[in-house]
């Protein structure tokens, strides 16, 4: 798993499906990434939100979704979201969570096509940057949940 990871930092090639077989569904025969973290003794969600976290301190940035389907995000980083932001919350967290690096404006415009306005998403945004269970980099925002306030004090450009 480790090595899969660095492959994806670094952005060499298979960066993308070893992406995919992190968040999405097993396709043929390769091994499910639930059983393997699960067998190594790992909960499959904290190991994906670390994920999302390293994707945010190495700021790589996708130009769309991972995939079609994606797991979905831990509930209870749904459940602060919504507390922090309101009912938009879920939507940008899921948004976010699905297209890690997702730059503001087309978070703002997923959030318009679901029936929320302007105002009330970037409202929400806000909201969830200043309670750190999303981070930005120079528009790019990432969820990292549990991570947000231990990323922000390494950063030495904050």
């Amino acid at each position: 798993m480790r090595l899969r990871v660095q492959v994806i930092l670094k952005g060499e090639d298979g960066a993308q499906e070893y992406l995919r077989w992190y968040f999405s569904p097993p396709t043929g025969g390769e091994m499910e990434f639930e059983a393997c973290a699960i067998f190594l003794g790992a909960d499959p969600q904290a190991i994906r939100l670390r994920m999302q976290s390293y994707l945010y301190r190495h700021w790589v940035v996708l130009n769309e979704p991972i995939d079609f389907l994606v797991a979905p995000p831990p509930e209870e980083i749904l459940s602060r979201g919504i507390y922090y932001a309101g009912a938009s919350a879920e939507c940008l967290l899921r948004a976010a969570w699905e297209w890690p690096g997702i730059p503001i404006p087309a978070l703002v415009q997923i959030a318009k096509e679901r029936g929320f306005n302007k105002n009330t998403a970037m409202a929400a945004i806000e909201s969830l940057l200043e309670s750190r269970l999303m981070l930005e980099q120079v528009e790019n925002c990432y969820v990292v949940g549990n991570y947000g306030r231990q990323l922000e004090r390494k950063n030495p450009w904050r």
